[in-house]
């Protein structure tokens, strides 16, 4: 039931060390004219496919977001995040800042910061300045811990998911707050806390998928089971999937990608993608394998399909770097 497409690494191994492969910008992507000499992940969290075909990277130790080339993994650009520094939003370098969620609409830049609790909107194309943050039209900005969020493509909309508040807030890409859906302890066991780590959207169906730790007891193979909760975009509870009644057992999910009825899920503890039927929501296959050679996944975060190549991307916090698995999601 295994399946994996050809694999690309973005990091080679020299003395131990992971090292990330860099080399001079060309004008590709997002961020300033500045010099990637010496550019490498530290501990990249989320990534995301944006409108040029490449992908965007938030490293939360480095406080960037990285771009990088989508077919050569190399990193073509970056952005410093740091906190606001005042009123005009201009920002300090040397203030705190740490990334979490990311994301893009047209030029917009979307940017979750765990220091400030904001998620903040920058111009793409000049992202030193922040525009504004979602939620200040309706005057409150404050997402208590922006875990991940989500564009919708066809309209703008970005669903946030607040892993603190347990809920996910939708807002219009200009920032105002058009509703909240609130995520119960467990749907279908509210007896057990939820520990909400990732947000996918499935836009042909209008749903909204977030995964869940369930529990935190310890990382181990024979944990607690994790969960995926599927929402309708206004909040109707639609199905589960439950780390041990689906055909794969998984504890740890994180990441989550939705493409031609698939679900694909990323365990940061089994080190792979899972890949689950939306209708049955039955198990039906496996990408990549734990272990740290290239093409293998270790403490995985976060995952992106191309709906068109049908190529799996894969960030690993790991050692640092992104896995891409050509033709990764293509089934039969």
């Amino acid at each position: 039931m295994r399946h994996t497409g050809k694999r690309t690494s973005l990091a080679l191994l020299a003395g131990g060390v992971v090292l990330l492969l860099v080399h001079a910008s060309s004008g590709i992507g997002i961020g300033e004219n500045k010099s990637l000499e010496g550019q490498s992940f530290s501990q990249p969290v989320r990534l995301s496919l944006v409108s040029s075909g490449n992908l965007i990277v938030s490293d939360f130790t480095r406080r960037k977001v990285f771009t990088l080339d989508r077919n050569s993994l190399k990193i073509t650009n970056f952005v410093s995040i740091a906190d606001v520094n005042n009123d005009f939003g201009e920002i300090n370098e040397k203030k705190e800042g740490r990334p979490m969620a990311v994301g893009q609409f047209g030029n917009l830049l979307f940017v979750g910061n765990a220091f400030s609790s904001r998620v903040e909107v920058r111009d793409a194309n000049k992202p030193k300045k922040i525009l504004y943050n979602l939620g200040d039209k309706t005057g409150n900005p404050h997402i208590k811990k922006p875990t991940d969020l989500a564009v919708d493509k066809a309209t703008g909309q970005v669903f946030v998911l607040d892993g603190a508040a347990k809920m996910v807030s939708v807002f219009r890409s200009d920032g105002a707050l058009l509703y909240s859906i609130p995520i119960p302890s467990n749907p279908n066991d509210p007896n057990k806390m939820t520990n909400l780590t990732s947000i996918a959207l499935d836009e042909a169906n209008q749903e909204v998928l977030v995964s869940d730790h369930g529990p935190l007891v310890g990382f181990s193979f024979g944990g607690l089971p994790g969960y995926v909760h599927i929402f309708s975009y206004t909040g109707e509870f639609r199905g589960q999937i439950q780390g041990n009644l689906s055909g794969f057992r998984f504890s740890r999910p994180q990441g989550l990608a939705v493409d031609s009825g698939k679900i694909f899920i990323v365990d940061s503890v089994l080190g792979q993608v899972l890949v689950f039927d939306r209708t049955t929501l039955a198990g039906i296959a496996t990408i990549g394998k734990f272990g740290t050679n290239p093409g293998e996944l270790f403490a995985p975060t976060d995952i992106v399909v191309d709906k068109g190549t049908k190529d799996v991307f894969v960030v690993s916090a790991n050692p640092a770097r992104v896995e891409v698995y050509r033709n990764g999601g293509l089934f039969p």
